[in-house]
């Protein structure tokens, strides 16, 4: 009998990583580990109930066909100047976001809704 009831937690899991929720904001919405919610990931794939990862679009492939890198937050922050930073810090911090990152996926989402709405 063990298994074959799923744990509310599980679900949640799982629906939050349809909507496009990262591992990272799974584990800190529900407060759990991130290694419980990757751990719930796969079983979902594995079920068939969340579909896998699109490995032809994984992030260093889809960069490369553009012939770009990645590059890091931290690179970023060193590229602007210190009245750029701190415009940078306080608005994220308007948005109540923790991280410059958290900042900026929030921003590129918003964008990114905006402009299918445009089309």
């Amino acid at each position: 009998m063990r298994g074959a009831i799923i744990k509310d937690i599980t679900l949640r899991i799982w629906e939050m990583s349809r909507k496009g929720k990262s591992v990272q904001e799974i584990a800190s919405e529900l407060g759990v580990n991130k290694h419980t919610v990757a751990g719930a990931l796969t079983r979902g794939r594995n079920k068939g109930v969340i579909p896998r990862p699109d490995r032809n679009y994984a992030t260093s492939y889809m960069l490369s066909k553009f012939g770009m890198k990645g590059g890091s937050i931290i690179s970023l922050m060193d590229h602007l100047s210190m009245e750029q930073r701190v415009w940078l810090v306080s608005e994220a911090k308007k948005i109540n976001c923790e991280t410059i990152e958290e900042y900026l996926l929030e921003k590129i989402r918003d964008e990114y809704e905006e402009s299918n709405q445009r089309k």
